[in-house]
């Protein structure tokens, strides 16, 4: 008999455990045998899978623009533990600026917000590279627009797409 469930560790953390359970007919044993597989990685992975899948049902429905936007900076806090997500806008001015388009971790009065990017910035990484720059940590950077705003919050980390 298998079956799934969640244990506490002796730490107090929870994790997903399978458990198999077999009746031995040995009489040195007397009983059963039962034996325990960590799996809240894979628990994991299945539930970001089936977030992603339900995301791209529901933008296949047609939901409107911002509200795509909105979940998807959601659902990166979600996946990578982030206190914060923004979803930006590349404008078309000489000198680098995006606009705001989505937040998660962040007040949504901050949507629509023209902030620089240059090029030595975590944006401007970003739209240099064409790949995500992974902020590690807001005060360690030495260059980062609206850093008061983000030590204000009490953000740490989050990642740039």
């Amino acid at each position: 008999m298998s079956f799934e469930t969640r244990l506490r560790t002796s730490e107090g953390a929870w994790i997903w455990v399978e458990a198999t359970m077999t009746l031995q007919d040995n009489p040195l044993v007397g009983g059963l045998v039962a034996n325990f597989r960590d799996i809240t990685e894979r628990r994991a992975e299945e539930a970001r899978r089936e977030a992603v899948a339900e995301f791209g049902l529901w933008a296949l429905r047609s939901a409107p623009l911002a509200d795509l936007l909105r979940r998807a900076a959601g659902l990166l806090v979600e996946f990578l533990q982030a206190d914060a997500a923004t979803v930006f806008e590349r404008m078309t001015t000489p000198d680098d600026q995006v606009v705001a388009r989505a937040w998660a971790g962040w007040p949504q009065s901050l949507v629509g917000i023209l902030a620089p990017a240059p090029p030595s910035s975590p944006m401007g990484k970003t739209l240099a590279t064409g790949s995500h720059y992974l902020v590690t940590e807001y005060c360690d950077e030495p260059w980062f627009p609206g850093k008061e705003l983000i030590e204000d919050s009490g953000s740490t980390a989050a990642s740039g797409r």
